[in-house]
Protein backbone atom coordinates (compact mmCIF):
# COMPACT_ATOMS: atom_id res chain seq x y z
CA UNK A 1 0.00 0.00 0.00
CA UNK A 2 1.67 3.60 -0.88
CA UNK A 3 0.87 5.58 1.74
CA UNK A 4 0.53 9.50 2.58
CA UNK A 5 0.38 10.96 5.47
CA UNK A 6 -2.33 13.79 7.37
CA UNK A 7 -1.39 15.53 10.50
CA UNK A 8 -4.04 17.87 12.06
CA UNK A 9 -3.82 19.60 15.72
CA UNK A 10 -7.53 20.04 15.80
CA UNK A 11 -7.58 21.34 19.49
CA UNK A 12 -4.82 22.81 21.55
CA UNK A 13 -5.31 25.23 24.61
CA UNK A 14 -2.82 26.20 27.33
CA UNK A 15 -2.86 22.96 28.76
CA UNK A 16 -4.84 20.27 26.88
CA UNK A 17 -4.03 19.24 22.93
CA UNK A 18 -6.02 17.09 20.42
CA UNK A 19 -3.97 16.20 17.47
CA UNK A 20 -4.86 13.31 14.69
CA UNK A 21 -2.89 11.40 12.18
CA UNK A 22 -4.74 9.64 8.96
CA UNK A 23 -2.46 7.36 6.99
CA UNK A 24 -4.34 6.66 4.04
CA UNK A 25 -3.50 5.10 0.88
CA UNK A 26 -5.27 1.85 -1.57
CA UNK A 27 -5.33 -1.69 -1.63
CA UNK A 28 -6.96 -3.30 -4.51
CA UNK A 29 -8.41 -0.79 -5.62
CA UNK A 30 -10.28 0.46 -2.42
CA UNK A 31 -9.25 3.52 -0.31
CA UNK A 32 -8.02 2.71 3.41
CA UNK A 33 -7.55 5.15 5.95
CA UNK A 34 -6.24 4.70 9.42
CA UNK A 35 -6.88 7.60 11.31
CA UNK A 36 -5.30 7.87 15.26
CA UNK A 37 -6.66 10.69 17.52
CA UNK A 38 -4.28 11.58 20.89
CA UNK A 39 -5.86 13.61 23.58
CA UNK A 40 -4.04 14.31 26.09
CA UNK A 41 -2.36 17.75 28.86
CA UNK A 42 0.49 19.42 28.77
CA UNK A 43 3.03 18.96 31.41
CA UNK A 44 3.57 22.61 32.76
CA UNK A 45 6.53 21.88 33.79
CA UNK A 46 7.70 20.79 30.54
CA UNK A 47 6.63 23.95 28.98
CA UNK A 48 8.35 26.05 32.07
CA UNK A 49 11.76 24.07 31.48
CA UNK A 50 11.26 24.42 27.81
CA UNK A 51 12.24 20.56 28.01
CA UNK A 52 15.23 21.10 29.01
CA UNK A 53 15.11 18.75 31.93
CA UNK A 54 15.03 14.94 30.48
CA UNK A 55 12.94 13.71 33.65
CA UNK A 56 10.13 15.41 33.24
CA UNK A 57 8.12 14.20 30.27
CA UNK A 58 6.25 16.29 27.87
CA UNK A 59 2.72 15.23 28.77
CA UNK A 60 0.77 14.51 32.01
CA UNK A 61 -1.50 11.85 30.26
CA UNK A 62 -2.68 10.62 26.49
CA UNK A 63 -5.30 8.30 25.49
CA UNK A 64 -5.14 7.19 21.79
CA UNK A 65 -7.84 6.12 20.03
CA UNK A 66 -8.21 4.72 16.61
CA UNK A 67 -10.50 4.32 13.70
CA UNK A 68 -10.21 2.47 10.01
CA UNK A 69 -12.31 3.73 7.21
CA UNK A 70 -12.42 1.67 3.97
CA UNK A 71 -13.82 2.15 1.19
CA UNK A 72 -15.76 0.02 -1.77
CA UNK A 73 -13.60 0.65 -4.75
CA UNK A 74 -16.17 2.87 -6.38
CA UNK A 75 -17.57 5.48 -3.29
CA UNK A 76 -16.46 9.33 -3.40
CA UNK A 77 -14.21 8.05 -0.79
CA UNK A 78 -12.13 6.37 -2.76
CA UNK A 79 -11.97 8.82 -5.29
CA UNK A 80 -10.91 11.60 -3.39
CA UNK A 81 -7.88 9.10 -1.65
CA UNK A 82 -6.91 8.36 -5.40
CA UNK A 83 -6.89 11.98 -6.21
CA UNK A 84 -5.05 13.02 -3.02
CA UNK A 85 -2.31 10.32 -3.78
CA UNK A 86 -2.30 11.22 -7.68
CA UNK A 87 -1.30 14.96 -6.66
CA UNK A 88 1.26 13.50 -3.73
CA UNK A 89 2.96 11.15 -6.66
CA UNK A 90 2.92 13.70 -9.08
CA UNK A 91 4.70 16.73 -6.96
CA UNK A 92 6.35 14.13 -4.53
CA UNK A 93 5.15 15.02 -1.68
CA UNK A 94 3.98 11.88 0.84
CA UNK A 95 2.37 14.09 3.76
CA UNK A 96 1.15 17.16 4.86
CA UNK A 97 0.33 19.00 8.11
CA UNK A 98 -2.63 20.75 8.05
CA UNK A 99 -2.84 24.07 9.04
CA UNK A 100 -5.89 25.49 11.39
CA UNK A 101 -6.71 27.88 8.84
CA UNK A 102 -7.67 26.54 5.90
CA UNK A 103 -7.29 29.15 3.42
CA UNK A 104 -3.65 28.46 4.00
CA UNK A 105 -1.84 25.32 2.51
CA UNK A 106 0.05 23.66 5.73
CA UNK A 107 3.53 21.86 6.37
CA UNK A 108 4.57 19.44 3.72
CA UNK A 109 7.08 16.39 3.54
CA UNK A 110 8.78 15.27 0.38
CA UNK A 111 9.77 12.31 -0.83
CA UNK A 112 13.04 11.35 1.28
CA UNK A 113 12.44 13.60 3.68
CA UNK A 114 11.81 13.29 7.56
CA UNK A 115 10.41 17.36 8.21
CA UNK A 116 7.53 19.47 7.21
CA UNK A 117 8.45 22.39 5.13
CA UNK A 118 6.28 25.78 4.21
CA UNK A 119 6.75 28.50 2.51
CA UNK A 120 9.62 29.73 -0.02
CA UNK A 121 11.14 25.75 -0.12
CA UNK A 122 7.60 24.71 -1.12
CA UNK A 123 6.84 27.48 -3.65
CA UNK A 124 10.25 27.19 -5.08
CA UNK A 125 9.76 23.06 -5.53
CA UNK A 126 6.33 22.93 -6.45
CA UNK A 127 4.32 26.14 -6.66
CA UNK A 128 1.49 27.66 -4.55
CA UNK A 129 -1.28 26.47 -6.79
CA UNK A 130 0.15 22.42 -6.36
CA UNK A 131 0.12 23.01 -2.74
CA UNK A 132 -3.13 24.41 -2.14
CA UNK A 133 -4.36 21.57 -4.24
CA UNK A 134 -2.80 19.40 -2.01
CA UNK A 135 -3.68 20.74 1.00
CA UNK A 136 -7.52 20.71 -0.10
CA UNK A 137 -7.45 17.13 -1.11
CA UNK A 138 -5.95 16.29 2.32
CA UNK A 139 -8.66 18.43 3.91
CA UNK A 140 -11.23 16.44 1.81
CA UNK A 141 -10.20 12.93 2.30
CA UNK A 142 -10.36 14.22 6.46
CA UNK A 143 -14.23 15.37 5.84
CA UNK A 144 -14.81 11.42 4.78
CA UNK A 145 -13.38 10.01 7.25
CA UNK A 146 -15.12 12.14 9.64
CA UNK A 147 -18.86 11.09 8.33
CA UNK A 148 -17.62 7.92 8.77
CA UNK A 149 -18.83 5.61 11.47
Amino acid sequence: MSGFQILENVAGGAMRFTERAAQVGMVDDAARATLTTTKGMTNPLFIATQGMVDSITPSLFKHLSTKVVKGGGTSAFDHAVESLLNLGKRHGVEGISLSSNPTLYGGLMFKGSEAFVAGKPVIDTIGLGAAQRIDAAARRVMAFIDVAK
